[in-house]
This record gives C-alpha cells, sequence and structure tokens, in this order.
C-alpha cells in the first residue's frame, strides 16, 4: 500500500511534534513504530522499485527521511546539544556532552536526554520540540521541491546522518544539508 496522504508537510510537522511530546513525558518514538513504520517503511519501497524502474521518486516521507534528515542525531535532533555541552563551562554537562557525543553521531539520543535531562525539563521544551521539526520542515521542502534527491535506500538507523542522507539519496547536496 501506499501513503500519499501522509507525504506532506504538515504530516511531516504534526508527528515531528507529536513524538517529541510524547518523548518529553517519557515515552519513546519506537512505541509508535508499529504506526509509522508501516507508513516509512511502504513509501521507501515504492520508492526503491521506482529508482529500480527508472522512475520518478514519489515519496518525501520515508524512513531514510525519518532518520537521516528529520532526528539527526537522535529523537530531539541532540548532536547539535551534544556539541554545545562539550564547549560548557558546567562540568556535570561537559561530562554529560562527552559521554553523549559519540551515541549521538549514531542517532542515539538516550544519553543526552536522560544525562542533561530533557526530559520534564520545561526550559528545554522548545528547542527539543523545535530542533527535529524545523530539521523535517526544511529537508521537507528542499526535498520535494525538486532541490535535493528523494531517499530510496535504508542503511542502518544507527549510520551517522551525515552519510545516510548521502548514501540514501546518492545526492552529495543531502550531506551537505545535514
Amino acid at each position: 500500500p501506499t501513503f500519499k496522504a501522509a507525504d506532506s508537510l504538515g504530516f511531516t510537522i504534526i508527528i515531528t511534534l507529536l513524538l517529541h511530546v510524547f518523548w518529553f513525558f517519557g515515552i519513546h518514538d519506537a512505541a509508535f513504530a508499529g504506526i509509522l513504520g508501516p507508513i516509512r517503511d511502504g513509501n521507501l519501497s515504492v520508492n526503491a522499485a521506482a529508482q529500480l524502474a527508472g522512475e520518478a521518486l514519489p515519496f518525501t516521507f520515508t524512513t531514510s527521511f525519518w532518520v537521516y534528515f528529520v532526528i539527526i542525531g537522535g529523537c530531539g535532533s541532540v548532536l547539535a546539544l551534544a556539541i554545545l555541552l562539550c564547549l560548557s563551562k558546567s562540568k556535570q554537562l561537559k561530562t554529560v556532552g562527552r559521554i553523549g557525543i559519540l551515541p549521538a553521531f549514531f542517532g542515539i539520543s538516550e544519553p543526552i536526554i536522560f544525562g542533561v535531562p530533557l526530559m520534564l525539563n520545561p526550559i528545554f521544551l522548545i528547542p527539543f520540540l523545535l530542533a527535529s521539526t524545523l530539521n523535517g520542515a526544511i529537508s521537507f521542502l528542499l526535498i520535494s521541491g525538486g532541490l535535493i534527491g528523494k531517499t530510496f535506500a535504508m542503511l542502518s538507523w544507527n549510520m551517522p546522518s551525515v552519510f545516510g542522507a548521502f548514501l540514501s539519496t546518492m545526492d552529495i547536496k543531502a550531506a551537505v544539508l545535514i
């Protein structure tokens, strides 16, 4: 089945905000894999088939789009936060950043989410919601607008985004965007 209705900027923004609100309250995004997995994977399968047939790729919202373009560094897009934490004047936050930067590079956000903590922390709520949402919106617009190639391959979910974005699209502009 295809999920063209789920392939929109509005859907991307709503899903990204919703999953991050749940994460804020401690509900891991994997809890929604049964709902979103078939949509993302189905769209990716259609794109892969179109790529093999030499046809235009119809979908933007795919598993690789989500993993490599939306949640850079894991949920909350914490890779940038991990880098900033490494530069912090606070010894505690600097330690969390140093411990969490390598996992974040591979899309694992839990050391930062639990170490800062980001969960149930109202000061970090807005940046936690906005980082991935802006990543998703900007990426969706650039990809659906044809400026960056659409994804047609899924490597490991914990492939660093800069490599995963390039390899899933075979478009160097995808790596530059990340």
